[in-house]
């Protein structure tokens, strides 16, 4: 249906050109003496057709933004349901495995042998910890990319912990806005830990007060960067071979046109990067 709309749409739009043109030709050659002027009846017939199909293209480029929304949502809900899939997935292999350790877990305990059964839960939970991800931001664009990311910095051995105290209320009109500024700053958060020497960890959390929503991003980063200057230099990057950097660049854009602000904070070899954005703004209320 929609292929439809869009082959009518350029049907419209080039009998609407062709008209134009017929008529911006017959008025041009109405100014010289040695043509005959298009008769007045066809001019009118013709300018008559031309607001019809104007008219008409209007409502045709609303129907395609309409189903462009529409294509995007269910893109987002088929996203969103594989992810509700996999987790599904995994927690009947947990139920399917658990009675074989929690005979473990009994074996263990009949021995007496409770160094053992401790180490073996602390492995047991650290691995349901890293497998299970359970995100709900309250917008249903934010909850896909964080499992994205998630899975993104967990495949790159960084350790990650995403916190919503605060359910995210957005306008469709700034949904795009917003999920751009917090991919480039998962992004490079991501980027930056997986670079460092030591630790790497990458952690978000949602929250808000009375006037504004707040995403605050930590990560570690490699001590040697100079991330001080860097996160004031446009196109900084801690890639190599000067790939990318245009993720700082690209935050503070979209910050802006959400007329909220950005901050960090280096301390202890993290860095923190905190964006708020005012509630009348995110919610469409200003």
């Amino acid at each position: 249906m929609g292929r439809d709309y869009y082959k009518t749409g350029i049907i419209l739009f080039g009998v609407q050109l062709l008209l134009m043109s017929i008529l911006v030709y017959g008025t041009i050659i109405s100014q010289i003496a040695s043509f005959r002027p298009y008769p007045l009846p066809l001019l009118l017939v013709l300018g008559f057709a031309v607001l019809i199909l104007c008219i008409v293209s209007i409502f045709v480029i609303r129907h395609l933004y309409i189903q462009s929304l529409r294509a995007r949502q269910q893109e987002v809900e088929l996203l969103r349901l594989k992810h509700i899939e996999e987790q599904n997935r995994l927690h009947r292999q947990y139920r399917h495995d658990l009675y074989n350790h929690l005979t473990v877990i009994s074996g263990l305990a009949q021995l007496g042998r409770l160094d053992k059964l401790m180490e073996y839960l602390e492995s047991f939970l650290d691995v349901m910890n890293q497998t299970i991800i359970n995100v709900s931001s309250g917008l249903k664009e934010l909850d896909v990319l964080l499992y994205t990311k998630i899975v993104a910095a967990r495949n790159k051995a960084i350790e990650i912990s995403v916190q919503c105290r605060e359910p995210l209320v957005c306008d469709q009109n700034h949904v795009v806005q917003i999920i751009s500024v917090l991919a480039n700053a998962l992004d490079n958060a991501i980027e930056a830990a997986a670079n460092a020497d030591g630790e790497k960890r990458v952690g978000m959390v949602i929250s808000g007060d009375s006037q504004n929503y707040i995403f605050e991003v930590t990560n570690t980063f490699n001590p040697e960067t100079n991330f001080a200057r860097g996160l004031n230099v446009e196109g900084f990057t801690t890639k190599g071979k000067g790939k990318g950097g245009q993720g700082i660049s690209i935050i503070r854009r979209g910050v802006e046109r959400l007329r909220g602000t950005v901050n960090y904070n280096l301390s202890d070899g993290f860095c923190q990067l905190c964006i708020e954005s005012p509630r009348s703004v995110l919610e469409g209320k200003a």
